[in-house]
């Protein structure tokens, strides 16, 4: 996690409260390792190299002429924002 998302998540703990921040702490950590493991599987699926490569983003040429691909990042605060989305549908039905 970085600075931003450390930010977010003390905001986010103060605005829902401590009872309400560990669920949503855990549904962040599962939509994120779903996200992970999606990711590992679309880059070995022989059947479509192209969208990988499409989802990947732009590659730069090194020194050597190869194209190096930057590592995509997603910050945990988007999986929390997610998270609380999920947690105040369920929260208001209940």
């Amino acid at each position: 996690m970085g600075a931003g998302d450390v930010k977010f998540g003390a905001v986010l703990g103060l605005w829902v409260g401590l009872s309400a921040f560990i669920p949503i702490w855990i549904i962040a950590s599962l939509l994120a390792f779903a996200h992970a493991v999606l990711w590992r599987y679309l880059e070995r699926w022989p059947f479509s190299p192209r969208l990988t490569s499409m989802l990947a983003g732009p590659s730069r040429a090194s020194e050597s002429g190869t194209p190096l691909r930057r590592p995509r990042i997603v910050p945990y605060a988007a999986y929390l924002a997610l998270a609380t989305a999920v947690w105040m549908v369920w929260g208001r039905q209940s």
